[in-house]
């Protein structure tokens, strides 16, 4: 016990002083206003943040993303009750003390803190008065968990891992899929091991679509096959073309067939690289993780760029600033998943139609079961091309909030709508 003991000490005393290092560096650094940590409030159950995204730009309740940092101010919330109880004395105890308030802070470079407010219930009918106690989790030390070493392809343009089979659903936009091969011949000239099947709905401009596809993949030199196209009929839904593409694999190369295949949905407006297919394979794994990239999505060039002659190329606009676009926090599009966990889960909501919410009902459901975990991440080489979005009254009173909301927000940052509302 003494042993043990002296380990806990040391270690207190190691993150203490890891503090007091974070202090002073910050201390010494050059002060702008965003350096501070926000404080924010738990009141009762409701806890409130203030985001200053577009997405959330006023105190709410946390949810969905928050939902780890609530669970992590409940842990402190329960340790700092406890240490109230014993502050107080004699004839008090944790049913007597009613929580209040906290003020919370989640500073990267230390820790938690937290300021909370307890009302003491132990007076015999009426309260006695309030207990303030200030608390604070300190960041450890790391710890070693697993290490592992995958091998990588020394062969040039071969690729460096799974072959992944991205599938994209697609109706017209030929003009948008022409853009997007050219980016698929590209990653291909870097990594080989990746094969695109794109669901067509309806027959209007597929012929075209194969007659590109051809043209573009044969600038490649290469007797592999690297892409197939095939048609669906039916109203265009992205959740059903999806479902049909990564069922299909009866109708894969044999040369392509595998066990269980790694798969990545993609849609035609969004530009990526080798590095995408890198993160795919590495942080996505068979019956533990899947992975749900964020994407950056690029607001309208005619207004992210209005002071320009003319908007730069699309190649040009891969840069990651306010004034360029924003992390689509929202979307769920774009997943790296494998075969059988996808039909483990149950696949996609096939009764959703047209617009949106089918990839927001499988996120979820992936969540809800448990069965594998969700990385969550940004990823640098991904981004959504702007295109005009029209919302359809026919969509459901909630798939068609969900659009009008992107719409908004695609357009410009608040200080260059600004500019344009005032001429």
């Amino acid at each position: 016990e003494a042993e043990i003991a002296d380990l806990n000490g040391q270690l207190e005393r190691l993150e203490q002083a890891k503090a007091r290092k974070a202090r002073a560096e910050r201390a010494r650094s050059k002060p702008v206003e965003h350096d501070v940590c926000p404080w924010e409030l738990l009141i009762g159950k409701t806890y409130y943040i203030t985001e200053t995204s577009q997405v959330a730009s006023v105190p709410h309740a946390a949810t969905g993303p928050f939902a780890e940092r609530r669970g992590e101010l409940g842990n402190l919330l329960g340790d700092a009750k406890q240490l109230a109880v014993s502050l107080a004395g004699m004839g008090h105890t944790a049913n007597g003390l009613e929580f209040q308030s906290a003020f919370v802070k989640f500073d990267p470079l230390s820790g938690v803190d937290g300021d909370f407010h307890f009302l003491d219930g132990s007076g015999r009918g009426r309260p006695r008065g309030t207990h303030a106690l200030s608390a604070k989790r300190v960041f450890s030390v790391p710890i070693t968990v697993t290490t592992e070493m995958a091998p990588m392809s020394r062969k040039r343009g071969g690729g460096g891992g799974a072959l992944i089979h991205m599938v994209m659903p697609l109706a017209g936009r030929l003009e948008k899929l022409d853009f997007f091969l050219d980016v698929f011949r590209e990653v291909q000239r870097k990594d080989s091991n990746v094969f695109l099947t794109v669901v067509y709905f309806g027959t209007d401009g597929l012929d075209d679509a194969r007659l590109l596809a051809r043209k573009k993949m044969m600038k490649l030199n290469t007797d592999r096959p690297l892409l197939r196209i095939l048609q669906k009929d039916g109203q265009f839904s992205r959740g059903v073309g999806l479902q049909y593409g990564t069922k299909s694999t009866m109708r894969w190369p044999s040369s392509l067939k595998q066990e269980d295949a790694l798969l990545f949905f993609i849609d035609v407006d969004i530009m990526f690289d080798s590095g995408t297919l890198l993160r795919c394979r590495i942080l996505s794994e068979r019956g533990k993780r899947v992975y749900y990239p964020m994407v950056f999505g690029q607001y309208n060039p005619d207004i992210a760029f209005r002071d320009a002659e003319e908007p730069p190329p699309l190649s040009g606009r891969v840069g990651h600033n306010y004034t360029s676009g924003f992390w689509r926090a929202f979307g769920f599009g774009m997943a790296c998943i494998h075969y059988s966990d996808f039909i483990a889960n149950g696949g996609f909501d096939l009764k959703i139609k047209g617009w949106g919410a089918e990839d927001v009902m499988l996120y979820r459901s992936f969540l809800s079961q448990h069965k594998v975990a969700v990385v969550r991440a940004v990823d640098r080489s991904l981004f959504h091309i702007f295109h005009e979005k029209v919302c359809d009254r026919t969509l459901s009173v909630d798939q068609r909030r969900m659009c009008l909301g992107t719409r908004g927000v695609s357009e410009g940052s608040h200080e260059q709508l600004a500019y344009v509302l005032q001429g």
